[in-house]
């Protein structure tokens, strides 16, 4: 296994009532007494990284009994949580294949969290080979394993991608505990006496309820905690859907996402809106290990590289057109004209629009130069523009990037200038007649959204190329 360096080691387990237990960690020793239940723990200094590896032997002196863990290495111990997108397994992705058969990693330790959950806190779970239903195979769970080609196949893509980058950069061993699971919701990875405090419908404060409520468990409370964006899915949004595709909670949840990390102590955010696919599980997870992989190795490995998008500063309405000022600069990554840029008026119609960098003047042979923290935002048919939205459905249009150090890898992500509200699922059962009146009311909107489309596409057609002057 790999025990966490520089922090304190909590070693927890269970004998007879009143025994005694010694612990050590390599020339480390701690001894203790269980309590009436049998109960123990003991926690040890923090040990420094370059520690060579060693053994655990946990003796009860009053039994005769020991258990010894052998090859106990010092470094991070990452956990992997959430639904099915962080638990989809490495041998099902692109590129998957090349990094399975290049996984000879023996300082990276993987462990699978059996699958279960209740309403009381667990102390222990036992090795499993596990039935996966989905997907009808069996998998090794509860147990530690090194990285090798065998036992990496059915670990998780992003968890693979991540570990292995760091331990690349930063040559140091790395634990990776996937305890992600399917369909989970964020109330479920959160303590029932938290919940308890706040409206589970509220997903931004529920959302940072639940990293503070891990911070606790953990207790760390500036445990590092980075977030992949909620993964695009459905069908794709283009400027003939453009309207219709905007009527989508997704962007929402993505938004709170964002947010917990702008108010919270380090969290991170990384977008991945941008790997389009029709299906809710898109097959393009190295690029997310690789982005969540840029912020742990600033954050954790003083390591540059670059992994923060481009954020909007402040905006402000310029004539017909809105002018958004980034903290970096802006670029498209293939070239092209910005996509996925939406203006709206006081109607609330949101068309496709056409965004630009600002011109600052020429340079002296008369070439245009161009502010490209600075873009102006705008449609023909919003004469009066109030509000920005970008990269804002579920499978959303947009090629926008930072362009820091000309690395164009890390898409803007999705935002809004206003604050109008999404209709919220009410908290009845499907079958209540709240929950008819809120279908009723979300089929008007996409319909409307649909009309919107049409009558755009008739009077100016389909493209968002054309600003005003």
């Amino acid at each position: 296994m790999v025990l966490q360096r520089d922090k304190p080691i909590r070693i927890f387990g269970s004998a007879q009532a009143n025994d005694r237990i010694t612990i050590a960690i390599g020339e480390l020793k701690e001894s203790v007494e269980s309590d009436a239940e049998g109960r123990w723990n003991v926690t040890f200094e923090p040990i420094a990284l370059g520690t060579e590896a060693s053994n655990i032997l946990v003796k009860n002196i009053t039994s005769g009994e020991q258990l010894e863990v052998k090859d106990v290495l010092l470094g991070d111990v990452w956990v992997l949580g959430g639904q099915s997108n962080m638990e989809f397994e490495i041998s099902k992705v692109y590129k998957g294949d090349i990094e399975i058969i290049s996984a000879h990693f023996p300082q990276i330790r993987l462990l699978m969290v059996p699958a279960g959950a209740a309403p009381d806190q667990k102390t222990n779970f036992e090795p499993i080979n596990e039935f996966n239903n989905f997907y009808k195979v069996h998998e090794w769970k509860g147990r530690w394993d090194a990285c090798s080609p065998k036992t990496v196949r059915q670990f998780s893509a992003i968890g693979t991608i991540f570990g292995q980058r760091l331990h690349r950069a930063g040559q140091i061993p790395i634990g990776l505990i996937d305890a992600s699971r399917g369909g989970t919701t964020v109330e479920m990875w959160t303590s029932r006496s938290s919940l308890e405090k706040i409206r589970p419908q509220l997903y931004n404060k529920m959302f940072q309820t639940m990293i503070r409520d891990w911070r606790a468990v953990f207790l760390d409370k500036d445990l590092p905690f980075g977030i992949i964006g909620f993964s695009a899915g459905g069908e794709p949004q283009t400027c003939a859907n453009f309207e219709a595709r905007m009527v989508d909670a997704a962007p929402y949840i993505r938004e709170a996402q964002c947010r917990a990390a702008l108010e919270m102590k380090n969290v991170a955010y990384v977008a991945s809106w941008d790997q389009q696919m029709n299906w809710y599980h898109p097959f393009k997870k190295v690029a997310l290990g690789e982005r969540i992989a840029r912020w742990a190795l600033a954050q954790t490995l003083v390591l540059h590289a670059p992994w923060e998008s481009a954020r909007v500063l402040k905006y402000e309405v310029v004539g017909q057109a809105i002018v958004l000022t980034f903290d970096q600069e802006v670029i498209t990554h293939e070239g092209r004209d910005f996509e996925g840029f939406a203006i709206a008026s006081e109607d609330r119609h949101f068309y496709p629009a056409a965004a630009k960098w600002v011109l600052k003047g020429k340079d002296d042979r008369g070439r245009d130069q161009f502010d490209r923290n600075r873009l102006t935002v705008s449609h023909p048919l919003v004469p009066n523009p109030v509000a920005v939205r970008h990269a804002w459905a579920r499978n959303p249009l947009g090629n926008g990037v930072s362009n820091e150090r000309r690395v164009r890898i890390l898409p803007i992500p999705g935002f809004r200038t206003d604050s109008w509200d999404y209709p919220e699922n009410p908290l009845v059962p499907h079958n209540d007649p709240g929950m008819g009146a809120h279908r009723k009311r979300m089929k008007q909107l996409r319909q409307r959204a649909e009309t919107w489309a049409k009558e755009r596409i008739e009077r100016y057609g389909a493209s968002a190329s054309t600003s005003v002057k």
